[in-house]
């Protein structure tokens, strides 16, 4: 019974700790842990590289919470319990990667946003959850996203 809650933990947590940012800066040639704000999310890989290598992390952040709740909705037969425990897993994976502590020595991931946005697609499919409607349209009146103006 706990090895079926415990695999979506650990197979969740390990896709949500892969650090896209950190690795498309790398491919930019610049340490984003260290320029910016010094947050490894798509806000600040905008900052310092622009709008291409920030749409490529955002995509992969919001993949990694939708991959690990598909993953396990689909070896679970279906269970929706199953997917929540491995997208949430894949969220805390990517606020706390452990991995890049042995990659940059830095335990701090990103804030999470574009992760729990992906977490919550999957769930809430084929709706869009009414808070990723309203972040998008505050973003689209008033150029505010993460108290950093566009």
């Amino acid at each position: 019974m706990i090895i079926r809650y415990l695999l979506p933990v650990i197979g969740g947590y390990i896709i949500g700790s892969v650090p896209t940012a950190w690795l498309v800066g790398k491919i930019y040639g610049v340490d984003i842990l260290t320029l910016g704000s010094r947050n490894m999310g798509a806000t600040n890989v905008r900052r310092v590289l622009g709008w291409k290598p920030a749409l490529i992390v955002l995509g992969f952040d919001i993949a990694k919470g939708m991959l690990s709740a598909l993953i396990w909705l689909f070896l679970s037969s279906g269970s929706l319990t199953t997917a929540i425990i491995a997208s949430f897993s894949a969220l805390v994976g990517h606020i706390y990667p452990l991995p890049l502590n042995l990659l940059a020595g830095r335990i701090r991931g990103g804030r999470g946003v574009a992760a729990a946005i992906g977490s919550f697609i999957v769930p809430t499919s084929p709706s869009l959850s009414w808070a990723d409607v309203l972040q998008c349209w505050n973003f689209l009146l008033t150029g505010y996203y993460s108290s950093y103006k566009y």
